[in-house]
């Protein structure tokens, strides 16, 4: 079986939470007909002493609805402020959100790419 990437879709934009505690999504993929990857980056640049945030993975399989497979808090001013989110291989939905926490309302840029796949 060969498998080939069928389509490209580029996401990019600025995430900002609309209040503390309120999670928010930075993207949110419907399910596809056959299996895609995902991957990219969120900008934590704009991250002060007193801010925190959680950034979260969510993945669905057949008969299940999303579901949190991954989750990470970010404190403060980040030495190493562009987070890689790992590429993931989903078919059935898959969404990062963001939910700050604690501090000053921010807005984080994100920049990430879906590839769909087809069977040649």
């Amino acid at each position: 079986m060969v498998v080939r990437i069928k389509e490209r879709r580029p996401f990019e934009g600025v995430c900002t939470p609309t209040a503390l505690g309120v999670e928010v999504n930075v993207i949110d993929l419907p399910a596809e007909t056959d299996f895609f990857f995902v991957g990219g980056y969120v900008d934590l640049d704009a991250l002060e002493t007193g801010d925190v945030i959680k950034v979260a993975e969510y993945v669905s399989i057949p008969k299940a609805e999303l579901k949190l497979f991954a989750s990470e808090i970010y404190s403060g001013v980040q030495n190493m402020p562009m987070l890689r989110v790992p590429t993931r291989k989903a078919k059935n939905g898959y969404r990062i959100t963001l939910t700050q926490t604690a501090g000053v309302l921010r807005s984080f840029p994100f920049q990430f790419v879906q590839f769909i796949t087809e069977v040649v």
